[in-house]
C-alpha cells in the first residue's frame, strides 16, 4: 500500500503480478452509482487477507444489493481463471437467483478447468427458481454437446438437469 501512495516507489508492473496483488479491473465507463458500489464491493473480494467473516458480510452485501448481473457480466470479461472462480464462488455464496442466467452457468460447468466447473455447479445447485422444461433442454444438450475432460462432473451436471 505504501508503494500506491509514493510515486517513486510506485511500479505499476506489480500491479499484475499476483504474488503483490490480486487486481481484478472491472471496467466502470457509464456506471450509475449502484453499479460503482456493487463493483467496489466485488473488488473487496479480492483483497489479501481477507477472513472468512469478512467475505460472509461481503455475501450479504452483494444479495442487498441484488448484484446478479454485475456478477456475471464481470465473470464474462475476467479472463483469470482463479479471479472466475472467485466470482462464481461469490454468486453461490450470496444466494442470489440466477434463473436469468441459467444456461451460462451451464457453459461455465462445461468448462474443462475443474474448480470453475465446479463452482458453476453449485451455483445452479443453490439456484432458487427451477428453470423452464425448455431452458432444461437445452442445457442437457450443451452438457451432451461438451467436449470437456471434467466427465465426473458433467455425469453430476446432467443428473441435476434431469431432476430439474
Amino acid at each position: 500500500m505504501k508503494e500506491l501512495l509514493n510515486e517513486e516507489e510506485f511500479d505499476p508492473k506489480k500491479l499484475f503480478d499476483k504474488k503483490e496483488y490480486n487486481t481484478l479491473i472491472i471496467g466502470r465507463e457509464g456506471f450509475t452509482k449502484g453499479e460503482n458500489d456493487i463493483a467496489d464491493v466485488l473488488e473487496s473480494l479480492f483483497e489479501k487477507d481477507i477472513t472468512r467473516e469478512m467475505r460472509e458480510a461481503i455475501f450479504a452485501r452483494l444479495k442487498e444489493m441484488n448484484a446478479v448481473d454485475m456478477l456475471v457480466s464481470t465473470i464474462k470479461e475476467t479472463k483469470d481463471k482463479e479471479q472466475q472462480i472467485l466470482l462464481t464462488e461469490a454468486c453461490w455464496e450470496s444466494g442470489l437467483d440466477f434463473k436469468d442466467h441459467y444456461l451460462f452457468f451451464v457453459e461455465l460447468a462445461c468448462t474443462d478447468h475443474f474448480q470453475l466447473a465446479h463452482e458453476a455447479i453449485t451455483v445452479l445447485e443453490y439456484n432458487e427458481t427451477r428453470p423452464s422444461p425448455e431452458i432444461l433442454k437445452t442445457a442437457l444438450d450443451m452438457v451432451n454437446a461438451s467436449k470437456s475432460s471434467q466427465q465426473v462432473l458433467l455425469d453430476e451436471l446432467k443428473a441435476l438437469l434431469k431432476e430439474g
